[in-house]
């Protein structure tokens, strides 16, 4: 894809060049990049400090990071759910490392699932698995797995198929069925294979059997990474940094801002419409877009509008996110990241303890404990009451042997609307269609977890963005390319954590 840009000798890109036209045909007009999120940052950062393009970004929070910022209440940071960084992507890596430098921690990865007042550890053990589900049941559970091997489910085309054909009926049952419906709030069977394939392609009982006896051979893939960095202040320092440098290079980030229009003619965007916090709207002429706004959100704001694409646009759907978190004074003495919750009885999905990510983030003595609730925008949960939701929050963790008679000393209710991308229905063709239509617009680049209706991780997402970068200054690049094949996301060795 070619599309008018500006390099400078400022900084290098690589891949085969388009032609270009002159640089001063685009001097008078930035780049739009709509969502200060990792990937409208890095797209952000590689035109407007490596290359001195000049840059709008139009966020419409009130600070840096989307779904990757980090918050701070009365001496305490918090994240909006678990953000790791590791990648293999060496472009990635440096980039990150240049950013945060002495500041991007390493990470040891302590991660449980709680199921039938058991902790289990995960990655799955599996003499731990024998141990405390007792041998009665782990013989159960293998001969299960023997079964789905010998008689596999046909067709393989929902997340319970693919899991159940991978670890058993049982296992299955303990370790994926509720949390999966917990999360996504519908039976596993209606969810894509595409979500399996994405998330935990490669971890199987088998492969998790060869590791522990270390019969996977001295080339293996981990199939969840140990290690991962992590910024001392929270993701959001990341973001936070990035933008900081954008600014400084001459670029302009308008937060409090909502993208309303985005015009097309003769197959290029030419301005795009974004209303302030105050009400004020401003159109502004564009050389490009990038923008990492959730895929049916930009469909809506094209004009013209084509009415089979918005109503494909219409067709998908995304889960939102309450995140609930609990302050004490004094520590806690466990040393997870994070824990999944696989019990019925209680209604958070995920608990997060950022105070084992970084000391930094809770006053010295103190600890925090984030409790993650996934709901709808319609369900009664997301327009709950804070206390309701803190008293929701003390029920839960009055039920975890660990958190039992533990009074916070504060707490904080934060909401995130269209967090995670639903792989249900006919989503892929829905996606295949609006993906189409976009092609035909020349300068306008989805990019992210949002703009690409794609469950990327971190890195991927901020790939999507430099390769929007590189495409913007001439290079032949795909943005849509990045994690296409539904790779799994952490197959990754532990040495090559940064």
């Amino acid at each position: 894809m070619a599309v008018k840009g500006k390099k400078t000798s400022r900084g290098k890109t690589s891949g085969k060049r388009a032609d270009k036209p002159p640089a001063s045909q685009c001097d008078s007009k930035p780049v739009v990049v709509i969502g200060a999120g990792p990937a409208g940052l890095a797209a952000a950062f590689g035109l407007s400090v490596k290359n001195n393009v000049k840059c709008v970004v139009i966020e419409k929070d009130s600070i840096a990071g989307g779904l990757s910022k980090t918050l701070e209440h009365n001496g305490f940071r918090f994240d909006i759910g678990p953000h790791r960084f590791f990648t293999k992507n060496k472009e990635v890596a440096a980039l990150w490392q240049d950013i945060m430098g002495d500041d991007f921690l390493v990470c040891k990865r302590c991660t449980r699932i709680y199921y039938d007042n058991i902790f289990f550890s995960y990655p799955l053990r599996p003499l731990e698995i024998v141990f405390k589900l007792g041998l009665v049941k782990s013989v159960l559970v293998a001969l299960s797995y023997i079964k789905r091997r010998l008689f596999p489910l046909v067709p393989e085309d929902s997340f319970s198929s693919w899991v159940r054909n991978r670890f058993g009926d049982r296992l299955y049952g303990i370790f994926f069925h509720d949390y999966t419906k917990k999360v996504w709030g519908v039976e596993p069977g209606n969810i894509s294979a595409d979500w399996a394939a994405q998330r935990i392609r490669a971890l199987s009982f088998s492969k998790v059997v060869k590791d522990m006896l270390g019969l996977s051979g001295v080339d293996k893939q981990t199939s969840l990474v140990s290690c991962f960095n992590y910024p001392r202040l929270g993701a959001g320092q990341m973001c936070e940094a990035m933008a900081s440098e954008i600014i400084k290079s001459g670029s302009e980030i308008i937060f409090g801002a909502e993208v309303v229009s985005i015009f097309v003619s003769d197959g290029r965007v030419c301005s795009v419409a974004f209303r302030q916090h105050d009400g004020q709207q401003i159109s502004v002429d564009v050389e490009a877009v990038v923008s990492s706004m959730p895929l049916d959100d930009l469909v809506r704001a094209l004009e013209p509008a084509k009415p089979e694409v918005t109503a494909a646009a219409d067709s998908l759907s995304y889960r939102s996110l309450v995140a609930v978190t609990l302050m004490f004074d004094k520590p806690l003495l466990v040393a997870d990241h994070w824990i999944y919750i696989n019990s019925s009885d209680v209604k958070a999905g995920r608990m997060n303890l950022f105070h084992n990510w970084s000391e930094s983030m809770a006053p010295e003595g103190s600890s925090s404990i984030e409790l993650e609730y996934f709901c709808n925008d319609t369900d009664p949960m997301w327009t709950a009451p804070d206390s309701e939701l803190k008293q929701s929050a003390m029920e839960d963790i009055s039920k975890i042997d660990f958190l039992k008679n533990l009074t916070p000393s504060d707490f904080k209710v934060v909401r995130y609307h269209k967090s995670y991308p639903c792989y249900f229905g006919k989503y892929r063709e829905a996606v295949s269609s609006i993906r189409a239509h976009l092609s035909t617009i020349v300068n306008l680049l989805p990019v992210g977890r949002y703009g690409q209706f794609r469950y990327n991780n971190m890195d991927h997402s901020v790939e999507t963005g430099m390769l929007a970068a590189k495409a913007i200054l001439g290079h032949k690049v795909d943005v849509w390319a990045v994690n296409e094949d539904a790779e799994y996301h952490e197959e990754v060795s532990d040495e090559n954590a940064l």
